[in-house]
């Protein structure tokens, strides 16, 4: 009949998400085929399943209601898919990249000679002409792939619209390592000379230019064009060079360049960049492991559905502002622990570190109260919507009690690094990682649990950086490091 069917896939007894974004592609593709949409369901219990995918565009269902088909496996899906295909004959079949898709479609495909184009982000009807041959061919399934990065997206995101807008997103973030990257080298000049206090003021103002510009590019306002994902990264882009602007002005208004050699160039010493490596890789890789494994969580989350991922973005958005104290804490402890070993002051370096963990304790101990208290308040500032206000306090609860170890614990880990042992913290939060990662992969992935469950891994990995970084800093000897 060359119309085009669509698999559904079944989750939980309702209908994946990818499913029903498939659909409305598949519609749009059969209209301009002038073909009929047929979606073709096998599961257990599908009472009803034909008017929901009607009002996503579905002219016809095919149904396999019957135990075997749930939960999914393999060969009887393939056998019932491969029968129907041979029989109804339609021009195109959409399978959704996700686990079952990708361990299904590929036998479908094998078993009736077919073709298959895995990971496309883009399917257009178009025309053909054979530059050989001269000739035409009409209205054909053009199935574009992504490149290198985006195969790896692919693998990690199911859902097809969140994986649209976070390479929309990436396309755009990416212009911010340009300013990012001087940013790094400015940051590292303040703590060295221990003016700590300016890299707390940048953060404010990187801040600041962030929530107005995502107020601004993501919504419309302000006489700006509504943006959406695009308009984040962009306002991403520009706080990081509002940042890298206000570096450059104070310093050229407030620090002494004769004093600190930045009145000249300096010669190339490939002794000095043994002795920089040998301490700043270290801290490039822990950095590079964070990131990978914040990352890790939020794939895991998105598996859970995009409300859930909706969620922990509106919570990671406070978590990230409520790190800001602690953060410039921390930095205020690396610089401090630096300089008093410089010194000479080996044995107050624990002292120094107690007394900027209780400041650090207090402050966040007053964030979370007003957390607590004004809950809603707090997640207003970033939705509207009052059933996901509802849904994300207890994530922000989880998050707060996070905050609460991550005050204490970035400090005493930062004074490690402090020491010059970039090596040993690098070794401390990989191990951490390790199990923080295999925590996220049990609980987000095989159990399944609720987004402010998953949240407990903030929990688990500042406990664990804490109890790491005391027992080093009391244990090791790390006073007598050379650098």
């Amino acid at each position: 009949m060359n119309n085009i069917f669509v698999y559904i896939e079944m989750e939980g007894g309702k209908v994946a998400d990818v499913s029903l974004e498939l659909l409305t592609k598949g519609r749009e593709l059969a209209t301009t085929l002038g073909v009929k949409l047929e979606a073709v369901v096998l599961g257990h219990n599908l009472a009803g399943i034909e008017k929901e995918l009607a009002k996503y565009g579905a002219d016809t269902v095919w149904t396999a209601d019957d135990k075997e088909f749930a939960p999914f496996r393999t060969l009887p899906h393939t056998a019932v898919m491969c029968g129907l295909i041979e029989q109804e004959k339609p021009q195109i079949a959409l399978f959704g990249a996700t686990c079952n898709g990708r361990d299904f479609a590929p036998r479908v495909s094998s078993a009736l000679y077919s073709g298959l184009t895995a990971d496309c982000t883009q399917l257009v009807i178009g025309d053909h002409k054979d530059a050989k041959t001269g000739k035409e061919y009409k209205d054909l399934l053009y199935q574009i792939r992504p490149a290198f990065g985006g195969n790896i997206m692919r693998l990690l995101v199911s859902s097809e619209s969140i994986y649209k807008g976070t390479m929309e997103f990436l396309d755009w973030r990416i212009y911010g390592f340009f300013f990012s990257f001087v940013n790094v080298m400015f940051r590292a000049l303040y703590i060295g000379i221990t003016r700590t206090k300016v890299l707390t003021l940048n953060a404010i103002v990187m801040a600041m230019v962030n929530v107005v510009l995502d107020y601004a590019l993501i919504f419309g306002h302000f006489g700006l064009p509504a943006l959406g994902l695009k308009g984040a990264a962009i306002a991403s882009v520009i706080a990081e060079a509002s940042s890298l602007v206000f570096f450059l002005l104070y310093t050229w208004a407030r620090i002494d360049f004769r004093k600190y050699g930045l009145n000249h160039w300096p010669r190339f010493d490939f002794t000095l960049l043994g002795r920089i490596l040998s301490i700043s890789c270290f801290t490039m890789v822990q950095y590079f492991l964070a990131m990978a494994t914040w990352f890790v969580f939020f794939v895991a989350v998105e598996r859970l559905g995009q409300r859930q991922l909706a969620i922990a973005n509106i919570v990671r958005s406070i978590y990230v502002v409520m790190l800001i104290p602690v953060q410039s804490l921390s930095t205020t402890a690396n610089s401090l622990v630096s300089n008093l070993i410089g010194a000479g002051g080996v044995s107050h370096v624990m002292q120094l570190m107690g007394r900027i963990a209780r400041m650090s304790f207090i402050i966040m101990v007053v964030c979370v109260a007003v957390l607590v208290v004004f809950p809603q308040a707090m997640l207003s500032v970033y939705t509207n919507e009052e059933a996901l206000l509802i849904e994300s306090v207890p994530s922000l609860y989880v998050i707060g009690g996070a905050m609460l170890i991550a005050s204490v614990a970035n400090i005493y880990f930062n004074g490690i690094s402090g020491t010059g042992n970039t090596q040993a913290a690098l070794i401390l939060e990989t191990a951490t990682l390790v199990i923080y990662t295999s925590y996220i992969f049990w609980i987000g992935y095989i159990v399944k649990a609720p987004v402010s469950v998953c949240f407990s891994t903030e929990v688990i990995y500042y406990a664990l950086l804490l109890i790491c970084s005391v027992i080093y800093l009391k244990k090791a000897k790390w006073q007598n490091k050379k650098i």
